[in-house]
């Protein structure tokens, strides 16, 4: 007899109880503590991983401004872009005055692609023929900043003659650029990168993937398989969130896209401003990308985005209260380093012409349209010296 019976016996004889009372305590088991570590270990992993998730997936789109199709219908854009671009095709190269670029293709790609109307009216084109003119139009835009093909192209009175002759063309232009052509959608599916989170949650997040792997051994060992089979789950969602995260608040591919990274930008800077942000106009050229976001408070930006591996990422902003904006990227052409230049005009301009001088001559001139935004592009060798701007209002004079 084990010592804990023996004295129990030896208690119970002094009592008045029958020998059945005596021996059913005798033959009675202890009742076991229930141990609801398991439980508790789960339900905080699920707590923690539910949070992560939350606080790391996508958030509701800013709250933006539209600017309610100002620029006219997509297809008469599309016509006129066109018709104004192609005689540069047609010009012997060594005459070319290419020094300032036309980069609103981007914008009518966006009305074509997406169906975005907060810049142009909807287009009549069938799906396929709007990729098919969006083509072009990437093709069209790379051959004449390339410079480097002479082809004769055809004015167009129809947006459906366009269309027939759009294959030809493509072919013809396709070997002499650099950058392939990209929907709109194909684009922002590359967001989806490895390099989704900042520190913090690159911290949290291997914080969170660490304890699960302690959970699940910890689980398994103890036989607790159906809730080490939920912590598994958890652990390969957790695990995938860098993969289907896009690459937010750096890289910008459409209206709202462009929207967040302004915003962003701002509040990592402490910069401060009011009201429900616009997007005044954006525009694409080759590596270069920009985007004009005003606020209701005055204050705009002008952000610049360039191109690495088919991502347009930021590599800079600048910010006032004024009406014209200029900001500069560099690029890499063969053995030439080139500087391009973004010059925006906010909305509420005055500015008619904007012209560019070199000492005491005029290398390049562009009309504007008075009120309305605007953004160009300057291309030089960065060699070259200082340009001088100059922005003339209606009656020639420089404007305010």
């Amino acid at each position: 007899m084990d010592p804990i019976t023996k004295a129990l016996t030896d208690e119970l004889d002094g009592k008045q109880l029958s020998q059945k009372a005596k021996q059913e305590i005798l033959a009675a088991k202890p009742r076991k503590r229930r141990n609801f570590i398991s439980q508790i270990t789960a339900f905080c992993i699920c707590a923690v991983v539910l949070f992560l998730l939350i606080t790391n997936t996508e958030k509701t789109p800013p709250q933006m401004t539209a600017a309610n199709s100002m620029l006219g219908p997509v297809d008469e854009a599309i016509l006129q872009y066109f018709n104004n671009e192609a005689p540069k095709l047609q010009t012997e190269l060594e005459k070319r005055e290419d020094s300032l670029q036309n980069g609103d293709a981007y914008l009518i790609r966006l009305a074509l692609e997406r169906n975005s109307t907060v810049f142009y009216g909807d287009s009549s084109l069938t799906p396929k023929d709007r990729f098919l003119i969006s083509e072009l139009l990437h093709y069209m835009q790379e051959a004449i900043w390339h410079n480097n093909i002479r082809m004769e192209v055809k004015h167009v009175q129809t947006i459906k003659q366009l269309v027939e002759a759009a294959p030809v063309l493509i072919s013809k232009m396709k070997p002499y650029v650099e950058i392939p052509y990209m929907k709109i959608a194909e684009e922002k599916n590359r967001q989806w990168n490895f390099y989704s989170f900042d520190t913090a949650k690159w911290v949290s997040y291997f914080a969170v993937l660490a304890m699960l792997l302690a959970a699940i051994v910890y689980l398994f060992k103890n036989n607790h398989r159906i809730i080490g089979a939920l912590v598994i789950f958890l652990a390969v969602a957790s695990f995938s969130q860098p993969f289907w995260k896009p690459f937010k608040d750096v890289t910008a591919y459409d209206e709202k896209t462009f929207i967040q990274v302004v915003e962003r930008g701002l509040k990592e800077m402490n910069i401060k401003v009011t009201g429900r942000p616009e997007l005044q106009y954006a525009a694409s050229i080759h590596k270069t990308r920009t985007a004009l976001v005003s606020f209701e408070d005055g204050m705009s930006v002008l952000a610049v985005f360039k191109y690495e591996n088919g991502q347009y990422i930021k590599q800079g902003m600048t910010w006032h209260s004024g009406k014209i904006f200029s900001e500069n990227t560099f690029d890499k052409e063969g053995d030439e380093n080139i500087v391009v230049s973004a010059i925006a005009f906010k909305s509420g301009h005055n500015v008619i012409k904007f012209r560019i001088r070199h000492e005491d001559e005029i290398i390049a001139e562009t009309l504007l349209s008075q009120q309305k935004p605007m953004i160009v592009y300057f291309k030089k060798q960065q060699e070259t010296s200082s340009m001088q701007y100059e922005f003339l209002d209606e009656n020639g004079e420089l404007a305010q």
